[in-house]
């Protein structure tokens, strides 16, 4: 019952449980998905934050305490400064692979501190989750390292992830200076891929399937921060967003039931 009814204030976008104590009482289909119970906010808070959808999560926690990462925030030890745009910010990496399709395969919270860690882990959830290796993978230049490119050659994935110098040929049009040359074999063979007119095509879908999810999210279902605090928690905070919108989509294109007289 709690997880339905979590999926369901995800999916519109009602983050807070205190605002979906309220709305229990109020909303006909929370009172449906609830069977009649009103469960109060301590008990909807305390079911997310408890739950267990992450077996593995405990393990990765130990071994991050094992390396002897630096707590940086009383609040939430667990959280990294991490850069944007407008400078740093204390909190998760959020990371998520979608389908062709727009459905969400895979996601995970992190406290890597640059993308560019996160796409061989990445692409391995996807097949963990999947149940089979994708046969191709695209990604914007914060994911590419050379080792990572050299990686995806030697799993058989026809990668498409430009490095930050091959990303502004691609956006603007101007061809990558000497400054920006490379040795690296693998990066070269990369270059000459995103250069064909088949690569491009490929990179430049790649944003227009994946920013929606993300704005989605955020626009129309208000999620620009996590309610809870800690790795574990925030992680199962993020698959309950995600799964949420995979649950509307696929809403989406279930046929209308016909009438028939």
């Amino acid at each position: 019952m709690m997880l339905k009814v979590w999926l369901y204030a995800y999916a519109v976008g009602i983050t807070s449980s205190r605002r979906l104590e309220e709305r229990i009482r109020e909303d006909l289909a929370l009172r449906y998905l609830a069977g009649g119970a009103e469960p109060d906010y301590w008990a909807l808070n305390d079911f997310r934050r408890r739950h267990k959808l992450l077996e593995e999560i405990p393990g990765r926690l130990e071994r991050l305490k094992k390396s002897g990462m630096k707590k940086l925030s009383r609040a939430d030890g667990d959280s990294r400064f991490l850069r944007q745009r407008q400078g740093y910010v204390l909190g998760y990496a959020g990371t998520i692979a979608v389908s062709e399709d727009h459905l969400i395969v895979a996601q995970q919270v992190s406290q890597a501190g640059a993308d560019n860690e996160l796409l061989v882990p990445m692409v391995e959830r996807v097949e963990q989750q999947c149940g089979e290796r994708p046969g191709q993978v695209s990604a914007d230049s914060g994911f590419f390292s050379q080792d990572d490119v050299r990686a995806m050659e030697e799993k058989g994935i026809d990668a498409y992830v430009p490095d930050s110098h091959m990303a502004h040929e691609l956006n603007c049009g101007r061809r990558v200076r000497s400054h920006g040359a490379t040795r690296d074999p693998a990066q070269q063979r990369m270059r000459q891929k995103l250069r064909s007119a088949v690569g491009r095509a490929i990179y430049a879908k790649c944003k227009q399937i994946v920013e929606p999810r993300f704005g989605n999210l955020k626009e129309q279902h208000g999620m620009r921060r996590f309610r809870l605090r800690g790795l574990a928690k925030t992680t199962v905070e993020f698959t309950l967003a995600h799964t949420a919108l995979n649950l509307l989509r696929l809403g989406r294109k279930v046929p209308a039931p016909v009438g028939t007289a």
